[in-house]
């Protein structure tokens, strides 16, 4: 895709997708990601697990700096919310970083 897509996807407890949901349409090279606006689907639909994931154009599955930065603050707000944001996926051209695989979550 020529833009970031951010998709969350809203889980009950036994990690069944309640809803998928399109959070964020960015350009070629960022996404906006707004806390309040992920977390606030996860409280009006009661979901206490979420997975985030979002594309890379450039086809790299690596994650920036800013994707690690901005990872580290929704662990730290959600924890506060009492919600599991189980992974962070990045999407690249044929392959995936799981912030969860690498032990960054």
């Amino acid at each position: 895709m020529p833009q970031e897509y951010l998709i969350g996807f809203y889980m009950d407890v036994k990690n069944r997708v309640i809803q998928r949901q399109l959070l964020s349409i960015g350009s070629m090279t960022a996404s906006l990601v707004d806390p309040k606006l992920i977390y606030r689907h996860s409280l009006l639909l009661k979901a206490p697990r979420l997975i985030l994931a979002h594309n890379h154009p450039s086809g790299s599955e690596k994650p920036s700096e800013v994707d690690v930065k901005v990872t580290t603050q929704l662990v730290q707000a959600a924890q506060i919310m009492g919600i599991e944001l189980v992974d962070h996926l990045i999407v690249g051209e044929n392959q995936y970083y799981s912030f969860r695989e690498a032990g960054k979550l």
